[in-house]
């Protein structure tokens, strides 16, 4: 007579314990590639952002969590000072680095008369950055447009 096979799993332990690491490993790719992908639409839609406040409109824009007011110009307390006036808002609730700001004076006939910039190290969540940058003598501007607000990296 034959000896009864030995009762046991079909399929052996270490199979089975490889088939679910490979498994774990599948699902935390397609995790990763999900949380990557939301990521990018958010830089997509932040850039889309910063593309339509760079359009030239003098109205409030939100570039990546930055609110930009409008800009206006201010006369000085002297006779020829004039100055661009306006605020940066950290909405975000992290610190922004390296923040610049560009500015096109704009002359009567609609063409940039000249260009301001600023910057800011750090501005940190919340935080209201005020702007005054005064305007050169030989400009004759009508009206500021936010060129651009850029942050680095």
């Amino acid at each position: 007579m034959l000896a009864s096979p030995a009762v046991g799993p079909s399929v052996p332990r270490k199979v089975m314990i490889w088939a679910v690491v490979t498994a774990g490993i599948l699902v935390a790719g397609l995790v990763i590639t999900l949380v990557g992908l939301r990521h990018f639409e958010q830089l997509a839609e932040s850039k889309k952002e910063r593309e339509a406040a760079a359009g030239g409109t003098n109205v409030a824009v939100r570039p990546a969590g930055l609110a930009v007011s409008a800009f206006t110009l201010e006369k000085g307390a002297a006779e020829n000072e004039l100055f661009a006036v306006g605020t940066v808002v950290n909405e975000s609730k992290r610190r922004r680095s390296q923040v610049a700001l560009e500015l096109d004076l704009v002359d009567a006939e609609g063409k940039t008369a000249q260009v301001l910039r600023a910057f800011r190290p750090r501005l940190e969540a919340g935080a209201k950055w005020e702007i005054k940058l005064a305007v050169a003598g030989d400009s004759k501007p009508m009206s500021v447009r936010v060129a651009s607000v850029s942050e680095g990296r």
